[in-house]
């Protein structure tokens, strides 16, 4: 296989990629509304744990550390994202 054949593929992996972080996201928003209308705080450290934990353990273990932290920043951006938009209600 040449690097260009590669390269395709990494880039056909980078929009799936793309594609479930927007339908990631999309469901994040869905997730609050649900904790505003219920009154539960945006951030749910022991459901993150479990989240973290479950990342690194899905993966080869020279990989653990790198699910660990991708699942770390996306579990931030949704905090971020559900933060927004609860702040938006509030304007």
């Amino acid at each position: 296989m040449e690097l260009t054949d590669l390269r395709r593929e990494i880039d056909r992996v980078d929009s799936e990629i793309l594609r479930l972080l927007a339908e990631r996201m999309a469901l994040c928003d869905r997730v609050a509304a649900y904790k505003s209308d219920h009154g539960l705080p945006i951030l749910d450290e022991a459901r993150e744990e479990e989240k973290l934990a479950r990342a690194a353990a899905s993966v080869p273990a020279d990989l653990s550390g790198d699910a660990r932290e991708l699942f770390a920043l996306l579990l931030s951006l949704s905090r971020r994202r559900q933060a927004a938009l609860r702040k938006r209600e509030v304007d």
